[in-house]
């Protein structure tokens, strides 16, 4: 009767300990996986605002190019007015 009360004891410790570590390496990979996950949201994180910010300079260079275009054509009609005024002067010059 006792030897059969150790068995059983020794069993319960052998199944407790046996457990225990199965418990253990069960959360170890839980943990891992946990661990790819964040690492695998993070690089999409990454990604993204990577694309976000080549996007924000594709349009700021757009806007510095329209900005340009802008400035070029008033530019041009600036200049074209000002060669008509100062013809129109020379005229009224030479008519004095």
């Amino acid at each position: 009767m006792v030897l059969e009360s150790l068995a059983v004891g020794g069993a319960a410790v052998v199944s407790g300990v046996a457990g225990f570590f199965i418990a253990k390496k069960m959360e170890a990979a839980n943990y891992e996986v946990h661990i790819a996950q964040a690492k695998a949201k993070a690089k999409a994180i990454e990604h993204e605002a990577e694309l976000v910010l080549s996007n924000s300079n594709i349009k700021v260079k757009e806007a510095e190019l329209e900005a340009k275009r802008k400035y070029e054509d008033r530019t041009i009609t600036l200049k074209k007015e000002h060669s008509e005024k100062m013809l129109e002067l020379e005229k009224k010059r030479a008519w004095i």
